[in-house]
């Protein structure tokens, strides 16, 4: 079976039953040949109804393997093509992403701020409505720590 059958297959699948094993089929197959270009394509699989949450998990660790390949312009990348998530029904998923640049990886974290700080105000607010929930939700001091530094660099804090 070729890489685009794959897809198809698991992103049909992905709010079945057996979506769990298409998907991770196919990130187990494309995880060594994907790049940049391919970040909008592995977002349209995340789905906030799962079956499982591996699904989304698989989606998650391959797009890790390109952020830690190119973060500058992988944050960009994934930032400019966050409505991908809206149109699929997965705007809850944008707390894998958060998971990749912030708890994963806090060595590249900047760059993931950079890239909110520059990006259209629209497509940053997806990524701030989350981490405020998450610090509200939670009480994460990570995510609280990020937006405190989102937010002075933005100038909507007071020093």
């Amino acid at each position: 079976m070729d890489f685009e059958q794959m897809y198809i297959k698991a992103y049909c699948e992905k709010g079945k039953p057996e979506g769990v094993y298409s998907m991770n089929a196919y990130c187990s197959n494309i995880e060594e040949v994907v790049t940049i270009d391919n970040i909008p394509d592995l977002m349209r699989p995340y789905y906030d109804k799962p079956i499982t949450t591996e699904q989304n998990e698989f989606i998650t660790v391959v797009l890790d393997k390109i952020v830690l390949e190119q973060p500058e312009l992988a944050a960009i990348n994934i930032i400019k093509n966050v409505n991908i998530l809206k149109q699929e029904n997965a705007l809850d998923c944008i707390f894998y992403i958060l998971l990749i640049f912030i708890n994963w990886n806090e060595e590249i974290s900047d760059y993931f701020l950079d890239a909110l700080v520059q990006s259209d105000k629209a497509d940053a607010s997806f990524f701030i409505k989350e981490l405020e929930h998450q610090v509200n939700k939670y009480n994460d001091d990570e995510y609280r720590q990020f937006l405190e530094v989102y937010y002075e660099r933005m100038g909507l804090l007071e020093n």
